[in-house]
């Protein structure tokens, strides 16, 4: 906390010693000032000090060590007062004399302090001055060779104070210069400086790294806006820099930002299939699903779901790389500790199974593990959210994998696994709808575990599974139309029970308690479920 500062009385002059008051001294109640009083004081005095160019730094550097702050309430009086205009001021005229001189970094670090207040007193400022001040903002980006590098970085994190404003997205992005200003200033640019100003080599990767952050930060901020996120995925440069970033940047957090430009500008309907169509994007989705950062992991999952959204992209998508892609999100869903991620992962093959065709069909079952993926989510997963995405890929997935293509046992035992989770009605489904085709009737009844899958959601017992017991008995029925199917079926001990609700022994070693199952009449009788155990046993009345 600044304790000494000059300040002028209301009759000094621009060439007057510098007098000082210490705002730390005695009681609160007998301060010689408040914070408020010592404000005006201080943007008095930046307005006033013209010469000579000693005093103008020490009033500048006081300035710097007034805001220097971390109390958003203090900011927010800092712009209501007008700091940022004298600041602005002052900066154009340092910026016109001598760009690269120490008071230009200065004020712009003082201006970037001011406007750290709340978003609010930031949106209202952005709407008095924006307009005024952002050609001056951006002449000082687009040109870092006439621009102090700490200038430079302290007016890109201003510029990402803006860019936060919804009323600042829109305007900014329209600015026929700032975009590709900022696209350079997420390029390595060492040498652009060092023969200006010097700076440690340490010091520069630090201000470099920081720039490109803060550059990629703003375009992740403007393309939140909807109405810029098509002209944002059009520009002739943006995604080539943003792919770069996100391929190479050595600093997670450009890698992070880079995947949420992606990932926002994925979510536009209009941009999904002609990014989809960018070999090199779908390329730096997969690399960006192995990043290090969980975050950039969690977006780049998102722009995989967001664009799986579309019939057209689903065929190009899981060919990908001869299964890249589904290989990334197999990766992610069964390996992720974030949920956000696997969650992701989950939706975008659920999307792709959704919205299929018969290349999609074949690439996503004939992927090496990742029927089993799924259906291990299903079964272990801890969120709920993951679960249900991996269950409808499955259903979804059932309805066109169907015998005797080679992945119909991997399906069949990946439906098994998945059984074990009752909280949705998906897999009992995707047995239904495998049972309700002739040529899957054989290999599901001999597929080892399967009956006793279907038994085991037959007999549950709890009224929020209705459906879902609906469902097992159904795919039991259908089975028991099958000749060659009814012996095995009228020999298998949960089945039996599920159908004729009948209290068994229990042998040592069974999954079956027959006391749980003293009120499952109540849950069956009169429906539509009890009418197909009905129809059942009479398809294998001869047999038994």
């Amino acid at each position: 906390m600044l304790r000494n500062w000059g300040v002028y009385g209301p009759n000094t002059h621009n060439d007057a010693h510098l007098g000082t008051v210490d705002m730390m001294d005695g009681p609160p109640g007998e301060q010689m000032q408040t914070r408020s009083q010592m404000l005006n004081f201080l943007l008095c005095d930046l307005m006033m000090v013209i010469a000579p160019r000693e005093q103008r730094l020490e009033v500048i550097h006081a300035a710097v060590d007034f805001f220097n702050h971390d109390e958003e309430l203090d900011h927010n009086e800092e712009l209501e007062h007008g700091a940022a205009t004298v600041l602005f001021t002052k900066l154009a005229f340092a910026y016109s004399v001598h760009p690269l001189d120490e008071e230009v970094a200065l004020i712009a670090t003082a201006l970037e302090m001011v406007y750290r207040g709340s978003r609010a007193c930031v949106a209202r400022s952005y709407e008095e001055l924006g307009d005024t001040v952002m050609p001056l903002l951006v002449e000082m980006i687009a040109t870092p060779d006439h621009t102090h590098p700490i200038a430079l970085n302290k007016i890109l994190r201003l510029l990402r104070y803006f860019s936060r404003v919804l009323t600042a997205m829109i305007p900014m992005a329209q600015h026929p210069d700032l975009i590709y200003a900022l696209l350079h200033r997420t390029k390595f640019s060492r040498d652009e400086n060092g023969a200006y100003v010097a700076l440690e080599e340490e010091e520069q990767e630090m201000l470099e790294t920081s720039r490109r952050i803060d550059a990629v930060a703003i375009i992740v901020n403007l393309a939140c806006a909807e109405e810029n996120k098509v002209a944002l995925a059009k520009h002739p440069m943006l995604l080539d820099e943003v792919m770069r970033l996100a391929n190479a940047d050595p600093s997670r957090q450009s890698r992070e930002h880079a995947s949420m430009v992606i990932m926002n500008l994925a979510y536009h309907d209009h941009n999904k299939e002609v990014m989809a169509e960018r070999e090199e994007i779908l390329d730096t989705l997969v690399i960006l699903m192995g990043d290090s950062s969980p975050h950039t992991r969690r977006y780049a999952s998102a722009a995989l779901f967001t664009l799986a959204c579309v019939l057209s992209n689903t065929a190009r998508m899981v060919s990908h790389r001869e299964g890249g892609i589904l290989e990334a999100l197999r990766i992610v869903l069964l390996e992720d500790p974030l949920d956000e991620a696997r969650t992701n992962a989950a939706e975008a093959l659920f999307n792709m199974a959704r919205n299929n065709n018969d290349e999609t069909i074949e690439q996503m079952s004939n992927h090496p593990g990742l029927l089993e993926s799924l259906a291990d989510r299903v079964a272990k997963d801890r969120n709920v959210d993951v679960k249900n995405y991996a269950a409808r890929a499955l259903e979804w997935l059932a309805a066109d994998i169907h015998y005797p293509s080679i992945s119909h046992s991997v399906l069949l035992g990946a439906l098994i696994q998945a059984s074990v989770w009752t909280e949705t009605i998906s897999i009992a489904e995707a047995f239904r709808t495998q049972a309700s085709l002739v040529e899957n009737r054989q290999p599901m009844a001999v597929y080892p575990g399967l009956l006793r899958a279907l038994a085991n959601m037959a007999l549950l017992t709890d009224y929020d599974h209705e459906h879902l017991r609906e469902c097992a008995v159904s795919a039991i029925e259908r089975l028991t139309t099958v000749v060659e199917n009814r012996q095995i079926m009228a020999k298998h001990e949960g089945i039996m029970t599920a159908l004729t609700k009948a209290t068994f022994s229990k042998p040592e070693g069974d999954d079956y308690d027959g006391d749980q199952y003293d009120n499952y009449s109540q849950f069956t009788e009169g429906t539509a479920t009890a009418a197909l155990m009905r129809t059942a046993l009479k398809n294998l009345a001869d047999t038994l």
